[in-house]
């Protein structure tokens, strides 16, 4: 979790830890981009939600997936109406999300969890994988992206996702069939107006999407369970979004690529993830150590992380019980 300094008990207030699955949900209050960070904590039970569980449109909430980032030069917001230091990246993702005109309710666990009551603390990250898998949509912070690899490498995800929905709606004959295409500035960027040959990365192209791939949210553990659970899930790098199961089809290209040019940092990871993402949702038994080995490249700062990130995916089961089985087994 994040720096418990950041933080002032006085803004939260106690939530069911023995009844109900209590979560907080941050209302994110509208805004431009330089308007200051405004928002609301508010109380919110996951059990509601349990019955419209397969109808998105019902969940009112999404949910950040994010790196903390450095703890130096915090940035400062106003919950609850009192100032609150937040890391420099999450602020920035906050900034990138923000509707101008509508508020938002959002769960970010570096605000939504009291990070100074250990034992709310514990109780929470058990309740991760609901967090996220009830969520509408996932939103990914990459963080600022020089657009000088941006475009190119969306613009590449965009011709290799089209090609493959070409293909798919020449064997269906699916005219519905969905569409690649990102935002940029608020303008959307058609991808199904570029050329769809079969395209072959170019070497600026190929950079750019290494250079994507080398993001350090690409090598945080938590993302396997976060992403891999998410209904949707929309990608922002930059100024720029682009839907996440984009990324995910143009993977299955890129490796057939990767012959001609040496693999780029971060690949397996990526590959990974669309495996999890595709076992749960297709429900597929997956051996809990095949997992653990499958994300051995994946770096988290505590150990204990190895399991306790992986636990909540659906196709390994429910291991309740476990949050508290291992509190008293690590030594530090």
């Amino acid at each position: 979790m994040s720096d418990p300094h950041l933080h002032k008990s006085s803004l939260y207030t106690s939530i069911p830890t023995n009844s109900g699955r209590w979560i907080r949900l941050l209302l994110l209050l509208q805004g431009t981009p330089s308007d200051p960070i405004t928002c609301l904590l508010q109380p919110f039970d996951l059990d509601t939600l349990e019955r419209c569980d397969d109808d998105k449109k019902l969940s009112p909430y999404a949910a950040l997936s994010y790196v903390w980032g450095s703890r130096a030069s915090p940035r400062e917001i106003t919950c609850n109406g009192q100032p609150l230091k937040v890391t420099r990246n999450l602020f920035d993702a906050l900034v990138a999300i923000r509707h101008p005109t509508t508020a938002g309710p959002l769960w970010v666990d570096a605000i939504c969890i009291n990070q100074e009551d250990v034992e709310e603390r514990n109780h929470q990250v058990g309740l991760m994988a609901s967090v996220y898998r009830q969520a509408r949509r996932v939103f990914i912070w990459l963080g600022h992206g020089d657009r000088e690899f941006v475009e190119p490498a969306f613009t590449y995800i965009c011709q290799r996702a089209n090609h493959v929905y070409a293909q798919v709606r020449w064997i269906v004959q699916d005219a519905e069939a969905r569409r690649a295409s990102y935002v940029t500035r608020g303008e959307e960027v058609d991808g199904s107006k570029l050329h769809l040959e079969d395209p072959r990365p170019t070497a600026a192209q190929y950079s750019a999407f290494a250079t994507f791939l080398r993001q350090p949210w690409f090598f945080r553990l938590w993302i396997v369970q976060e992403v891999s659970l998410a209904r949707a899930a929309t990608l922002f790098w930059g100024d720029s979004c682009i839907d996440f199961e984009f990324v995910m089809v143009a993977l299955e290209k890129w490796r057939e690529d990767s012959s001609r040019f040496a693999p780029p940092v971060g690949l397996d990871n990526i590959a990974a993830i669309r495996f999890n993402r595709r076992a749960e949702r297709k429900r597929i038994p997956m051996p809990f150590a095949r997992m653990m080995h499958g994300g051995r490249k994946f770096d988290c700062k505590d150990p204990r992380d190895r399991v306790y990130a992986l636990l909540g995916m659906r196709s390994i089961g429910t291991w309740t019980g476990l949050w508290f089985a291992c509190s008293g087994f690590w030594v530090q």
